[in-house]
Formats: structure tokens, C-alpha cells, sequence
């Protein structure tokens, strides 16, 4: 379809005529359905062959276990293993690797390049620690306020027989 026919088409639409007739097929344009390796010999698949066919091209991925030492996470997750392991007591909480300064931060369990006193996750489990630490306190307070309030009403009650 070249330009012309597309105004037209366009302008058709726009004054809510019917659109022109379809047009027969371009060549080169085409979309291959699975399995089918030439667009001049469409597969039917209806048949065992074509079903077969079909079956086979749509077939999921075989599944590779995360254990299994190919390129990829594999070899990243070795060359960063020493990142979980902790410092002994005796050692250092600063190492120095690849030209980069890693701090042990208690909060990942990792070694980070953030020190322990920059962490962010600390500083968050601290407020929620905190803010759980203020609602206690504030339930206990309103527990202690209510057994006062308990045992003045039972002294007044006392004063109020005598």
C-alpha cells in the first residue's frame, strides 16, 4: 500500500465511510507461525506431522538448575563468597579488596562498603526497634494507670464504708 492509498484509506475512515477493499498479500510481508521454516509453504496443524511440528517449537526451555556451574551467577556468587563470611573476634572489621575498603556491617552480615555507622538498614531497624520499644512503653503505661486506678477505687470504696 503505497502513501496515496493510505490518505485515502485515512481520509475514508475519518468521514465514516466503509474503508477500501483489502488488499492482497505483500511479499516479504509475512509472519512465520512456530516451526515453520518457509513463509511459501504454510504447515497444517491439523496433522500429526503439524502438530508434532508445533509441539516441538513451542517447547519450553529446558531448566537449568542454579547449581549448575555455567557462565553466569555461578562464578559471581564464588568470586563474592568471602563477603558472608564474618570476621573472627580477634580480626578486623576493615579489609581492603580489589582496591576498595569493605567495613563488616552487623545488620547485612556482609562485608559492605559502607561502615556499620553509615548503614542504612541499621539506622531503619533501629527507628522500628524503637518505635516498638515506645509502644510498649506506652501500653504499659496505660496497664500501670489502670491498676492505679484500680486500687484507688478500692480505697475509696474502703473510705466510703467506714
Amino acid at each position: 500500500m503505497d502513501a496515496a492509498q493510505l490518505q485515502q484509506l485515512l481520509n475514508q475512515m475519518q468521514a465514516g465511510l466503509a474503508p477500501l477493499a483489502p488488499q492482497p498479500p505483500q511479499p516479504g510481508a509475512f509472519a512465520l507461525t512456530p516451526g515453520q521454516a518457509n513463509p511459501n509453504q504454510p504447515l497444517d496443524y491439523t496433522t500429526s506431522s503439524g502438530i508434532k511440528i508445533w509441539n516441538e517449537a513451542t517447547a519450553p526451555l529446558p531448566f537449568k538448575s542454579k547449581n549448575s556451574q555455567g557462565k553466569g551467577k555461578g562464578k559471581q556468587n564464588d568470586k563474592w563468597a568471602w563477603k558472608k563470611v564474618a570476621p573472627k573476634s580477634n580480626e578486623s572489621k576493615t579489609k581492603r579488596f580489589n582496591n576498595r575498603t569493605y567495613h563488616w556491617c552487623g545488620a547485612h552480615q556482609a562485608w559492605t562498603e559502607h561502615s556499620e555507622n553509615d548503614c542504612k538498614l541499621k539506622k531503619k531497624l533501629e527507628a522500628e526497634q524503637q518505635e516498638d520499644n515506645s509502644d510498649n512503653a506506652d501500653n504499659s503505661r496505660q496497664a500501670n494507670t489502670a491498676s492505679y486506678a484500680n486500687a484507688l477505687n478500692a480505697i475509696m470504696s474502703d473510705l466510703q464504708q467506714e
